[in-house]
């Protein structure tokens, strides 16, 4: 945490460049799709020929935490920058994939169903490793301990 002049403080405000930063990570967080990428997986499921695409859509929620799970033990190793950058990558090329495959779907073009399949996938590992879990990490390790209890719930009340 970047302490104030004069050593820590409980106020959060006296924080401005840690509440920018967790105000940046946590808004990119929510900004990346992933409301749009859960609520409509199913569909996309169905729309890319799954048979049963609640119980694929069950899968990825289970992948998810799974892949959540793996994210918290190769934080340390991996690093938070690589995991968020990997992750950046993984999801906005899927975003591409994913617009492809529906705007080709739309006009009848060639759209392979793997290719929605792929670019669902692709999404979920990235930001089950890295923009779901790494942001929420480095809100608790920017702030001191006095705060990080109301920026965690400031952060949480903002984003939902």
């Amino acid at each position: 945490a970047i302490a104030p002049a004069g050593g820590h403080s409980r106020r959060l405000v006296d924080y401005p460049m840690s509440l920018l930063i967790a105000g940046g990570l946590l808004a990119f967080q929510q900004l990346s799709g992933v409301n749009a990428i859960m609520m409509y997986t199913t569909d996309i499921c169905a729309q890319a020929g799954v048979e049963n695409a609640e119980l694929s859509t069950l899968g990825v929620m289970m992948a998810m935490v799974l892949l959540t799970a793996l994210a918290c033990m190769l934080v340390e190793s991996a690093g938070r920058r690589s995991l968020m950058q990997v992750a950046g990558i993984l999801m906005c090329s899927s975003h591409v994939g994913l617009s492809y495959y529906m705007a080709a779907q739309e006009r009848g073009w060639w759209a392979p169903s793997w290719l929605a399949l792929a670019a669902l996938s692709t999404y979920i590992v990235g930001f089950a490793t890295g923009m779901g879990p790494v942001p929420w990490l480095i809100l608790a390790e920017i702030f001191p301990t006095e705060v990080v209890g109301v920026a965690s719930a400031l952060a949480t009340a903002i984003m939902w």
